[in-house]
């Protein structure tokens, strides 16, 4: 199970890390896309994006062409989990 210090963790990472911080949230997110935790991970950057409005789906869109398979298949459990809505 993913510790509430994982979570913290993903947040600062997402908010303090720019472009590297959200890479290797989404990197672990997509390496770990069959891991049950991994929707933890997939549900905090929700939170982020709604509650914090900080714009997780669009800068990882950004992230797209630019990184490995791991940060693509993340970016496709957040388009999944967020409907594509954003």
């Amino acid at each position: 199970m993913v510790r509430m210090g994982a979570l913290r963790i993903t947040g600062m990472l997402v908010r303090k890390g720019e472009e590297a911080g959200l890479c290797a949230v989404l990197e672990v997110l997509g390496h770990r896309s069959e891991d049950p935790d991994s929707d933890y991970i997939a549900y905090r950057l929700r939170e982020l994006q709604i509650f914090d409005q900080v714009p997780i789906l669009q800068n990882a869109r950004l992230l797209r062409d630019l990184s490995s398979e791991n940060v693509r298949d993340g970016l496709g459990q957040l388009e999944e989990l967020f409907g594509r809505e954003v």
